[in-house]
């Protein structure tokens, strides 16, 4: 019987060879050698396995077998190396200015970059700054723009947000004074007693008096439906050129802060209640993105301060705060003011005092070789290195790894004073523009910023790897301020009653 089993065995192996046989002759003759390759490699597969890992050319086996992944893989290489020389092989040494023909006056908010363009919003419209230099108006209007707040969204789509309206009780505060309070008796005390009402308590109370009011109500009526109106944010398309209104926000404010976190949700905190009054909203809400909808962060609250994305639902807040966005778990870290904190992956905060938090942990320690001023220059490099000014003309890279200061130079350009500022480059050199050169002890800072003569117009790039300085060759006349790095590598600034391109040198 086993010797049946064995030969029914060896019999059904010739038979499927037979029938392998059969396909590979109907193989066009590329794919014959193929299979004649991998035969080969079949053969020597003894002698690769006795051969070091490294020394086996896997690569070349991979190529040998289809020639279609070898033509797949040198096209992808070639895609990566022209995509890296594209992003980081800018000329910024003999880079030039150029101006853009847009009123400034127009303008009201800090431009937007999407990819090669630019989007600045003015006071009722928005106009875009296409890669050709062309500038486009959007006609569709958004009144008092002004007030609002915007931030780009993952999908690239514009979200403003920002009320600034009076409360109907405010807008029509005199008149309602007038007929209800004015000349009668105990009037100090009622309007005492009606100033602790919510906003819905005090329409129901004042409505009744002016029932018989038909312009009144009129007026009052189409304000009300203006303020609501204010209240919603807006979803600007950037492929459609159109406005939506999405959800409504819970508390007015005027010109926001906003921060968009990893999952595409928006966190609004700050404004003014009333535009062009210094009150600032302590309430922080949050935008989904999902839903369109805002909620209100009850546990979280500060004024002026800055906030942070940590990892696992947390920001961090300069007050000295972690709030869990998910659990709503408020944690304070310190009772003092985090002045300038750097975020190093959402891992770690690094105060400018030298107080380093980990959030794996959950400790805060003190660094020895990190203790600056509150006026003192930071910049977090690429590889987690913190780059910083001392002595106002040093420029020095600290390592936070191992806690030192690793290597240090000067600048070309005299600056004297920290008016400076610094931006970080795709390639991971800095750009360092602005500063005075001249700033003398009996000169006050008003006397040195608005004379030419002080300013420092010199560009001068720093390569952290070398650890070396250039000057760029063309200089600007005024202060530049404001950059925004764009895609194609050219950088747009603000100068006074202008917009300026530096446009680096392919």
């Amino acid at each position: 019987m086993l010797m049946n089993n064995e030969n029914n065995e060896n019999k059904q192996n010739i038979e499927q060879e037979q029938n392998n046989n059969k396909k590979i002759v109907g193989l066009k003759p590329n794919l014959q050698a193929m299979s004649d390759e991998n035969k080969n490699i079949e053969n020597n597969q003894e002698e690769n396995r006795n051969k070091p890992e490294d020394n086996r050319n896997w690569w070349r086996k991979l190529l040998a077998l289809n020639p279609t992944y070898g033509f797949i893989i040198f096209l992808t290489f070639i895609f990566q190396a022209s995509f890296v020389c594209a992003t980081t092989n800018y000329d910024y040494i003999n880079g030039t200015f150029e101006k853009i023909k847009i009123d400034i006056k127009s303008i009201v908010s800090k431009p937007i970059k999407i990819g090669n363009e630019v989007l600045f919003i003015g006071e009722n419209y928005v106009y875009i700054l296409q890669e050709n230099g062309n500038i486009k108006k959007i006609e569709q209007k958004i009144k008092n723009a002004k007030n609002y707040s915007s931030i780009k969204l993952n999908d690239n789509n514009i979200l403003f947000v920002g009320a600034s309206n009076l409360l109907p009780s405010e807008k029509f505060r005199d008149e309602i004074y007038n007929i209800i309070f004015r000349n009668k008796p105990n009037s100090y005390s009622k309007v005492k007693r009606y100033n602790l009402l919510t906003e819905r308590e005090k329409e129901e109370f004042y409505l009744p008096f002016f029932k018989n009011d038909a312009k009144f109500l009129e007026e009052y009526k189409n304000y009300v439906k203006e303020y609501e109106n204010s209240m919603y944010a807006i979803l600007y398309n950037v492929k459609t050129n159109e406005y939506k209104k999405v959800g409504k926000i819970n508390v007015r404010r005027s010109n926001p802060k906003l921060l968009l976190l990893e999952n595409g949700n928006v966190l609004i905190w700050n404004g003014y209640a009333i535009a062009g009054k210094q009150h600032e909203t302590e309430t922080f809400e949050l935008y989904d993105s999902s839903t369109k909808k805002f909620i209100i962060l009850k546990d979280l609250n500060c004024k002026n301060c800055s906030v942070f994305e940590l990892k696992n639902n947390e920001i961090f807040s300069s007050k000295g705060e972690i709030y869990n966005i998910k659990t709503k778990n408020l944690k304070k870290l310190t009772e003092t003011y985090w002045y300038n904190p750097i975020v190093i992956n959402g891992e770690m905060i690094l105060n400018v005092s030298g107080e380093l938090y980990d959030h794996k942990t959950g400790k805060i320690h003190r660094v020895k070789n990190f203790h600056l001023n509150n006026h003192q220059k930071v910049l977090k490099l690429q590889n987690n290195k913190i780059l910083f000014n001392s002595k106002l003309s040093d420029i020095n890279i600290y390592n936070i790894k191992n806690d030192i200061v690793e290597a240090q130079c000067s600048f070309l350009a005299k600056r004297t004073d920290n008016t400076f500022n610094m931006l970080l480059l795709n390639n991971g050199q800095v750009l360092f523009f602005g500063g005075h050169y001249n700033a003398h002890k009996n000169n006050s800072i008003s006397q040195i910023l608005n004379s030419e003569g002080y300013y420092q117009n010199k560009l001068e790039l720093f390569d952290p790897e070398l650890n070396q300085t250039k000057l760029i060759k063309q200089s600007y006349s005024s202060f530049l301020l404001n950059p925004i790095l764009l895609d194609n590598g050219k950088i747009l600034f603000t100068s006074k009653n202008e917009y300026i391109l530096f446009i680096p040198k392919k």
